[in-house]
């Protein structure tokens, strides 16, 4: 059965205090899936605090009912299945839950948990881990609800795109496309302008969006404008808002940009391919192109230009603009260069790294046979014995996905 409902309603609910452990913590305490559907995937988030001085590394792992059920991606890429996570000294890490319920599963509760592992080292012997309890509840009942929290849109010059940012609560328990539609309205009260946007991204449950809808504003001339954001999902109506924004003659707001940071996301490699990231800031009033361009060096001499692709910047956001190199000697490198944003450039920044020459391996070891002088080769063993020994059953337990399942109480797990 579907039902639609225009009410905001919480589907999840999440405890948010940390576990303490030895100098980390884990939070949420617990985390719960109210009223999922069978073939749903829903997204909760882990995280870890590392109040210690060096790294910590924390693996994770699902246990009891919901076991199968249950995966790690990264939180800025839904798509990257990790098993763990790294919290860097004195800061905090996240990773994402992934719930996704087979389609056969009977409604009922589902219960498991989810428990992040500090791997030792460090001078610790012993990881240390902490639980976190997983509650699903399986329904049948499939509802659609949500609503516009808020819509803007910013001042622009004459003959520069219209953005428009739409922010949008999913709380029902299905992944829902909104559908953006826009009306720019003159100041006679006019409509000038009628735009219905294709249905945008996927919301998850219990999540916000936020939409981004662009309009070419060519034969819109200077003046005063109203607009009007309606967002629906299907026949529901999730709410309107007006807002109001100006286009300018050209030259009249600012552009500004900082150059905030430059790093790599991954690392060079002899003939590999590395990727470099710049992080790039719109300070300004209105949106820019901003590119990267950057050259690598070998010492003093210029090896090559490192270039991105120029990208739009909305104001007041940040953004990685990507590059990638490619290396095929050993030595001392470095990359230096700037943010490029419309004519206007940054501060310039640098990345310094080696590359070693691949070490060859020699081997010096000589094999003997064991059986030469009647040694066994495992313990145990009668060498003289023309047996076999019988292989260990393999254990293979399967979750009671039907009945409760006790996980063990909040707290702390020693690993050895």
């Amino acid at each position: 059965m579907k039902t639609a409902i225009g009410l905001v309603l919480a589907m999840t609910f999440i405890q948010v205090f940390p576990v303490a452990a030895d100098g980390v913590s884990v939070y949420p305490a617990s985390i719960q899936f109210g009223e999922i559907v069978r073939g749903g995937e829903y997204f909760q988030t882990i995280g870890v605090i590392n109040n210690d001085d060096v790294d910590h590394v924390f693996s994770l792992e699902a246990l009891g009912g919901v076991a199968e059920w249950v995966s790690f991606v990264k939180t800025e890429d839904r798509t990257q299945v990790i098993n763990a996570m790294t919290a860097p000294a004195n800061a905090r890490a996240t990773a994402l839950v992934r719930l996704q319920v087979p389609e056969d599963t009977a409604n009922g509760i589902y219960r498991g948990i989810v428990r992040a592992i500090t791997q030792a080292g460090a001078g610790a012997s012993v990881g240390v881990g902490t639980d976190v309890r997983i509650i699903a509840r399986v329904s049948g009942n499939e509802v659609i609800q949500g609503t516009l929290l808020d819509a803007s849109i910013v001042d622009i010059e004459l003959g520069f795109p219209l953005r428009v940012r739409s922010t949008v609560q999913n709380s029902g328990n299905v992944q829902v496309s909104p559908q953006v539609a826009l009306e720019v309205i003159n100041a006679s009260g006019e409509v000038v302008q009628k735009t219905l946007y294709a249905a945008g991204p996927v919301v998850f449950p219990g999540e916000i969006e936020i939409l981004i809808n662009e309009l070419d504003s060519t034969g819109l001339a200077e003046g005063e404008y109203t607009t009007r954001i309606s967002v629906s999902v299907g026949e529901l109506n999730l709410g309107s808002r007006q807002s109001r924004f100006a286009i300018l003659p050209g030259g009249t707001l600012t552009r500004l940009g900082e150059f905030r940071q430059l790093d790599f996301e991954v690392q060079p490699t002899l003939n590999g391919l590395g990727k470099l990231n710049t992080l790039f800031v719109n300070t300004g009033s209105i949106d820019t192109q901003a590119k990267f361009l950057g050259e690598l060096y070998q010492g003093d001499q210029l090896m090559e230009l490192v270039n991105s692709e120029e990208v739009i910047v909305p104001v007041g956001e940040r953004v990685k603009l990507a590059s990638f190199l490619r290396i095929d000697q050993p030595g001392q490198y470095n990359v230096r260069g700037k943010v490029n944003y419309q004519g206007k450039e940054t501060e310039a920044l640098a990345i310094e790294f080696s590359l070693e020459p691949p070490t060859v391996a020699s081997d010096t070891t000589t094999e003997t046979d064991p059986s030469a002088s009647g040694a066994s080769t495992e313990p145990g063993i009668d060498p003289s014995s023309d047996s076999e020994p019988a292989a260990p059953a393999e254990a293979r337990p399967e979750p009671d996905k039907e009945g409760p399942v006790n996980p063990p109480q909040t707290g702390t797990t020693a690993v050895v």
